[in-house]
């Protein structure tokens, strides 16, 4: 045999021992994960029942990957009947296996009681192990628990240190949340600065809370110079990804034709967008534009429909409109009792208008028992919050010993007080205080009009 012949067997022999070993790698090694992608694939586009099939033969292989798809499939009810308990157990299996998204979404389970009993103890031990295990969703919500105290002690130092985990694992919430801590002193001091740095880093990473957030920065100029125009850009930006709270601060960049040319129809559009997104405010403001006709026929049942629907929500400042449509029968029957309820829901949230309005409720009778005492403290606190209606009620309630002992120079004080806030009222009452006008009698004022929210 030549030496050449017998080079080229040796070659030969290599090359079969090469193809023979990438031959075992692909049985030995693909299978179990190829199920799960090409469920994935199935399940993106959709074809949820074709998805299920390739997790089933995944699970049945003891793949987490496949047992977590399927899990999420059956919590879901997509491609197969929904079904807690297995999502559940298919779920702990996959996070028992170490799979940090199985743990987080474990976790999950153990938070809102989904096929489990509600554990917040399991909760933060699942979401505790996907954090370490790389998983930036779970560190993210770590930092958000221990943000809010929740399975968790309140720990501000461990809420940044899990946001900064997740913000430098590329998730965008978590750097929005850390923009928001510089920006409102969560943890660490007020910085425009750093909060910029991180809604920037955040609607880098296409998050459209951040863009929300540093669209804000450039419409208050708030460490930034302040520009209308870049503030819609990002504020329209976050609005077409669907941010809710975008959707209703450009309506009101529309509203007052900042950055844009002042358009009422597009206002009114976008507070309808936020609204039907699920925006309390964008329900209120869009009662507003009801109410007043602005960028859509007036209708004024409509607008308390939608201030009611707000109410109930838990927002004060539709509470107080709705309380204020019901006094004055606007948009609705006249109800004195619902106009006091609904005063007092928003009292209680420390709404100022509503203390006014509710203070007068118990100093007149309307809507419940006469209590002039608790007029008097209503009529405080909202004097208190710089309220002039209440700054002048309280100077009443002293010249005349009204819920209170009468004394002339703390009724002198808040007049003085109203008067510089701007109220005419306490203007008139001053002086006949001074003259000791005894046949003249003052009138108390509730806070009127509809209250709005700005932006």
């Amino acid at each position: 045999m030549t030496k050449k012949r017998s080079n080229q067997l040796i070659f030969s022999k290599t090359i079969m021992k090469y193809l023979a070993l990438l031959f075992v790698i692909s049985v030995f090694t693909t299978p179990l994960y190829a199920q799960y992608e090409e469920g994935k694939v199935y399940y993106e586009n959709k074809d949820y029942e074709k998805a299920v099939e390739c997790f089933k033969k995944g699970v049945d292989d003891n793949d987490p990957n496949s047992q977590n798809a399927l899990g999420i499939c059956y919590k879901l009810g997509r491609g197969i009947e929904k079904d807690d308990s297995i999502a559940f157990s298919l779920l702990q299996q996959a996070a028992n296996q170490n799979l940090p998204k199985a743990q987080r979404n474990l976790a999950n389970c153990y938070e809102e009681g989904i096929g489990t009993n509600q554990d917040y103890e399991q909760m933060i031990y699942w979401i505790n192990k996907a954090a370490i295990g790389g998983d930036n969703y779970a560190q993210c919500s770590l930092g958000y628990y221990y943000e809010h105290g929740k399975g968790v002690e309140k720990d501000y130092v461990k809420m940044l240190e899990w946001y900064k985990k997740a913000a430098d694992n590329n998730n965008g919430v978590a750097a929005c949340n850390l923009g928001l801590c510089y920006e409102y002193e969560r943890g660490v001091a007020k910085d425009y600065s750093k909060a910029k740095e991180w809604y920037q880093k955040s609607a880098d990473l296409g998050n459209a809370r951040g863009f929300y957030r540093l669209g804000l920065l450039y419409r208050d100029g708030l460490g930034v110079e302040k520009n209308y125009d870049k503030a819609f850009e990002l504020i329209q930006k976050a609005s077409d990804m669907g941010n809710s709270d975008a959707q209703c601060s450009l309506g009101w960049l529309y509203e007052k034709g900042y950055g844009v040319e002042q358009d009422w129809n597009q206002a009114a559009k976008w507070y309808a967008q936020g609204a039907e997104n699920g925006s309390i405010t964008g329900i209120s403001n869009l009662a507003w534009c009801y109410s007043e006709g602005k960028g859509v026929e007036k209708d004024e049942k409509k607008a308390f429909e939608l201030y009611k629907k707000s109410a109930e929500n838990g927002d004060a400042r539709a509470q107080y409109n709705t309380g204020y449509n019901y006094f004055y029968g606007i948009g609705v029957e006249e109800n004195k009792e619902e106009a006091f309820n609904w005063y007092k829901k928003a009292a209680d949230q420390d709404y100022v208008p509503a203390m006014v309005s509710l203070g007068y409720c118990y100093e007149k009778g309307i809507g419940t028992i006469g209590f002039k005492q608790l007029a008097f403290i209503y009529y405080q606190k909202a004097a208190d919050k710089g309220n002039s209606t209440a700054q002048y009620n309280l100077g009443v309630c002293y010249a005349y010993g009204i819920g209170v002992e009468q004394d002339k120079k703390m009724a002198k004080k808040w007049y003085k007080t109203a008067i510089e806030n701007g109220n005419k009222s306490a203007e008139e009452a001053l002086r006949n205080l001074k003259k000791s006008n005894k046949k003249w009698r003052p009138t108390f004022y509730l806070d009127l009009g509809y209250k709005r929210w700005e932006w």
